[in-house]
């Protein structure tokens, strides 16, 4: 037990082995706010086309007065507010979880006073390995104008292959930290020196494919404070892609 905690040769001290570590791009505490979300629609060039399409069944809930247009969707989910600079409606999310069950050797419990062995059970469902994402809440209703026309005709026309025109879509997120060039910067001087001080790496990418809106929560009106509002939805999807996008500069 000694030997676990003796000195390491060739250092001086655990605090600066620690320090030297730390100090490195890959064991370097990563950025917590730099990521983005966008979303990618496979089959359409045009937001229109996929308006035409999440729109198509939504007047089977209310007779034909639901009261969404293509024009104010355009305006609440452009290309620029999405694709260019990610989603600026996202304000949290929350990737999936993953675990799998254990339980105990089906033999005689407690024979002989031996303690049975522990075995793998069943993997988590893919309903409950869903994706949450949560929308800021503005005049113009990101979750009314585009989540709920949308879930609504998911819904309706089902999650299989038909004949329909896609409904589903790509969404991509992609975590950013600090680049080993701008971790090497330790002086004010250097900064100013440096103009591509403040870039930016891709760290991680998940990319989960056919995607659809499922569960929309209630939204609650109260005489309360005033403050930002967000939704959390959730969705379901098909199969996802993860990458550890680092390359050493």
């Amino acid at each position: 037990m000694a030997d676990l905690f003796s000195a390491i040769p060739g250092t001086t001290s655990y605090r600066n082995l620690f320090h030297k570590q730390i100090s490195t791009w890959s064991a370097g505490i990563p950025l917590q706010t730099s990521w983005v979300v966008r979303f990618s629609f496979p089959g359409y060039t045009q937001f229109d086309g996929f308006y035409e399409t999440i729109n198509a069944d939504i007047n089977m809930d209310s007779n034909k007065e639901f009261g969404i247009n293509i024009q104010d969707q355009n305006t609440i989910f452009n290309s620029q507010i999405n694709t260019l600079n990610s989603c600026f409606y996202i304000q949290s999310m929350k990737l999936p979880l993953d675990s799998f069950g254990t339980k105990d050797a089906d033999l005689d419990a407690g024979a002989g006073g031996f303690l049975t062995g522990v075995v793998g059970s069943d993997r988590a469902k893919n309903t409950s390995r869903s994706l949450t994402i949560d929308f800021l809440e503005t005049n113009l209703d990101f979750v009314d104008l585009i989540i709920r026309p949308w879930m609504v005709t998911a819904a309706y026309r089902g999650l299989l292959a038909r004949k329909y025109k896609p409904f589903k879509a790509n969404i991509d997120v992609v975590q950013y930290t600090r680049s080993i060039k701008q971790m090497s910067i330790s002086s004010e001087k250097e900064k100013a020196i440096d103009g591509d001080s403040d870039k930016r790496t891709i760290r991680k990418h998940y990319q989960f494919f056919d995607c659809v809106p499922t569960n929309i929560p209630g939204n609650s009106l109260a005489y309360v404070a005033e403050e930002a509002k967000s939704l959390s939805v959730q969705w379901a999807y098909n199969r996802y892609m993860y990458e550890n996008k680092f390359k050493k500069e």
